[in-house]
């Protein structure tokens, strides 16, 4: 798995074009992720100067000599844009666009169409429409930018100029973050250099490409497989940030995201409740995965990339009595006559499938099922530097108590503190916890 830069950017910025298309050689060359940190160079309560002319030329027969910025264009070997931005142009819709994409994993696209419709296209992204025509095809239900623009959803994630951005450590964008060091308005060798230094250095905190990369689990039992959990939960134990229909995508940092994909690929098949499948429409997984939804009623989407990605591998299970409509009846499998029969079901994964090792990624109600069973070998957790609150607030199991007696002893694994994020794996000790 790649590590990520974050990288502090503003679409209006010439030296933001230059660091996209810097961006775009570093993904290329070493394999890299970056996560765009939206820094705003003219937020709305910052007023807007009024241009002053350049001053004549104290003398008219000395030679012009390139700015720093078109000697930068020439190092980088880019072409100087055909097309410039209104020089006062506001990007917060643009901004909270990107962050909204990130909820179903596509704000890399976003981020550049927006660098390209600005740059290459001369479009104004301040506009909505214009706005809702670049995330058509892209955002799952672009219309509801509307509402976060209204709302000003994620705000809160944009930092303006100049006192802000100064206090966060950032005093020009494009700024970089490679290792321990900010790199702003650097050219492509230098960045090249440090990130080459970086990978190459075994020291340092560890990164988000090392978090579970290589991971060792016992063998399965034979009548099931190897069964983890993978969630993250803010400080106060809760696993959401929204409602319980609304994706959770924000809730972790781009580290934690990383680490669940290190996990997808060292297991057989993934697991998920009909409602978090429900609350993140742009979900996916790596094509060779099996992927079993868990419903109680049938209902979901036949249409969702968890269907049509690899249809061949694909499960909606319920209780036998379910009836599903015409599209999901060539996923559904049902084990069970009145409620789920979860131990029926691990066997046939295990038995008839192959899956030898299993990721459950919840929601609440699940977990607590496959955990009440004692059907759960390990669970992984990363507390992510928040609270929530909520008496009814989802947490990483819902379900009824277990008795005193009867709690769940688990032996802890490894503890792994990245910035302010902690991820935890535990195993369940069979041995002296009931």
């Amino acid at each position: 798995m790649p590590i990520t830069i974050p990288v502090a950017h503003d679409f209006s910025c010439p030296w933001c074009w230059i660091g996209f298309l810097q961006v775009k050689r570093l993904e290329r060359e070493f394999g890299v992720t970056f996560d765009w940190k939206a820094y705003e160079l003219w937020p709305e309560e910052l007023e807007i100067p009024a241009p002053t002319p350049a001053p004549p030329a104290a003398n008219p027969d000395r030679p012009a000599t390139p700015s720093r910025l078109n000697l930068a264009y020439a190092a980088e070997g880019i072409s100087k844009p055909t097309q410039r931005p209104a020089w006062n142009l506001r990007t917060h819709r643009a901004h909270e666009m990107v962050e909204f994409a990130k909820l179903s994993g596509a704000q890399d696209l976003v981020i550049e169409r927006l660098y390209r419709a600005v740059w290459e296209q001369g479009r104004n992204i301040d506009d909505p429409e214009t706005l809702i025509e670049l995330a058509e095809g892209v955002i799952p239900n672009p219309q509801e930018l509307y509402s976060v623009w209204e709302e000003r959803r994620f705000a809160d994630q944009i930092v303006g100029f100049d006192d802000p951005a100064y206090a966060s450590g950032v005093y020009n964008v494009p700024t970089f973050w490679i290792g321990a060091r900010r790199y702003a308005e650097e050219p492509y060798a230098t960045l090249r250099e440090a990130l080459a230094r970086e990978l190459d250095s075994p020291k340092g905190p560890p990164r988000s490409s090392a978090i579970y990369a290589h991971l060792k689990f016992p063998g399965p039992p034979p009548d099931r497989p190897y069964v983890v959990i993978n969630m993250v939960s803010t400080l106060d134990g809760k696993t959401v940030s929204g409602e319980r229909n609304e994706p959770v995508m924000d809730l972790g940092s781009t580290t934690d995201h990383a680490t669940m994909r290190n996990l997808q690929a060292q297991v057989d098949a993934v697991m998920l409740g009909a409602g978090s499948l429900r609350a993140t429409p742009g979900l996916w997984y790596p094509a060779p995965l099996r992927r079993i939804v868990i419903s109680g009623s049938g209902r979901v989407d036949a249409q969702s990339r968890f269907f049509t990605d690899a249809p061949d591998r694909a499960w909606v299970v319920t209780p036998e009595w379910v009836t599903v409509s015409p599209e999901l009846q060539p996923y559904h499998q049902g084990f069970g006559s009145d409620t789920l029969d979860f131990e029926a079901l691990l066997r046939s994964l295990r038995q008839d499938c192959g899956v030898e090792r299993l990721l459950v990624e919840g929601g609440s109600e699940l977990n607590a099922e496959l955990l009440r069973r004692d059907l759960v070998d390990e669970v992984f957790l990363t507390l992510a530097p928040k609270m929530k609150l909520g008496r009814d607030t989802p947490t990483y199991a819902g379900g009824e108590p277990l008795p005193r007696g009867e709690l769940l002893d688990f032996q802890l694994v490894s503890s792994t503190p990245v910035g302010s994020e902690l991820f935890l794996r535990y195993r369940r000790n069979r041995i002296s916890g009931g």
